[in-house]
């Protein structure tokens, strides 16, 4: 019997990357208020109770992407740095205005299961879980009022402080970008995104939303500032929405699955953003089964190739002495690749990159 000896190299190269680290949930007080802990291999969060949403989010360097404080609430611009911050900011004013936000008192959040978290709005007309994986986590709504809409929302602090002009973002359309519209001024940067990403010059961790609709809706990005001084203000927070107009109106409505989680990369160019392109087109594929990136890699696996590749030749990493035999085997199967040698491929591209 013919053994492709290739196919095994794969196979274990997947096996011997698998992270079999635990996902942790356990109850928590932050800034007075019941909250779970959610400790992962990538990230440390923290879920507000009553809220339903995150008031924390911390990477492998100890920096707090959200930085939720209670005090000042309501106060337009103060509480950018403080009150209005948070993931995901859902429903804004109404009866259930606060949902899936820290600070207030409107939903029910238990713990289901090994690491999946639970919201129902005390109305009853929402529900949605989060899903805490290794890598990045998972919100899904499964329940909406049917007579209103809602939004996706990072509202919070790149790399852990408000420092726009040291700050940059990317899209699957474009980046690194260095935009800093100023919110207070009116100032928006508009698309229909699948992702975005956000970093800053000096921190080695990415932050990336996505959104899984295979037609996303309108998205807006912006800084405000927490003074009279909009984007020099001493602090404030970044305003990323998906479904969010540029007049700051919600239009998603009904079920929809989005994804959060931080890269440990600096984006710096062009080549950068392609690098990360390709994780984050490739945990798009895995959860999102968009037919078009989905069968831009499994129907022409040279795609996959070309694009991680490109990075690493750029970076010197095939010159590693364990990198050579998967290069090899990625041009001999490069027209006839399978799924799960697909997937080793983009194992050994997140070994190298970390």
């Amino acid at each position: 019997m013919k053994v492709d000896y290739t196919f095994l190299l794969l196979f274990f190269i997947v096996i011997s990357l698998l992270d079999l680290h635990a996902v942790e949930i356990k109850d928590g007080i932050y800034e007075e208020r019941e909250h779970f802990i959610i400790t992962t291999q990538k990230a440390t969060y923290y879920f507000d109770k009553s809220g339903g949403g995150l008031s924390r989010m911390i990477d492998s360097e100890g920096n707090d992407w959200i930085r939720f404080k209670k005090e000042p609430w309501g106060k337009v611009p103060e509480s950018s740095a403080s009150a209005f911050r948070g993931i995901p900011n859902a429903v804004f004013q109404g009866e259930d205005g606060g949902c899936g936000h820290p600070g207030f008192e409107k939903c029910i959040s238990s713990f289901e299961s090994p690491n999946i978290i639970r919201s129902r709005s005390i109305s009853g007309k929402w529900e949605w879980t989060w899903e805490f994986q290794e890598e990045y986590a998972v919100w899904n709504v499964l329940k909406t009022d049917t007579t209103r809409n809602y939004w996706f929302l990072y509202e919070g602090t790149v790399g852990g402080s408000y420092l726009p002009r040291n700050s940059y973002w990317g899209n699957n359309l474009d980046g690194p970008s260095y935009d800093i519209p100023n919110h207070m001024g009116g100032e928006r940067v508009l698309g229909k995104w699948n992702w975005a990403y956000f970093g800053r010059t000096n921190t080695k961790n990415i932050l990336f939303l996505m959104n899984c609709s295979q037609q996303p809706e309108i998205a807006s990005f912006s800084y405000m500032g927490s003074t009279s001084k909009g984007i020099d203000s001493d602090d404030g927070m970044v305003v990323f929405g998906f479904g969010r107009t540029s007049d700051s109106k919600s239009v998603l409505h009904g079920n929809h699955q989005f994804i959060i989680g931080f890269i440990e990369m600096m984006v710096s160019g062009k080549i950068d953003h392609l690098s990360v392109s390709s994780i984050i087109n490739h945990i798009y594929s895995l959860n999102c089964k968009d037919d078009k990136v989905y069968d831009y890699y499994l129907s022409y696996p040279s795609n996959m190739c070309k694009d991680m590749f490109a990075a690493e030749i750029y970076k010197g990493d095939c010159k590693q002495s364990d990198y050579g035999p998967l290069v090899k085997a990625c041009k001999e199967k490069s027209i006839t690749m399978d799924a799960v040698t697909q997937s080793a491929r983009c194992a050994c591209f997140y070994k190298h990159i970390k």
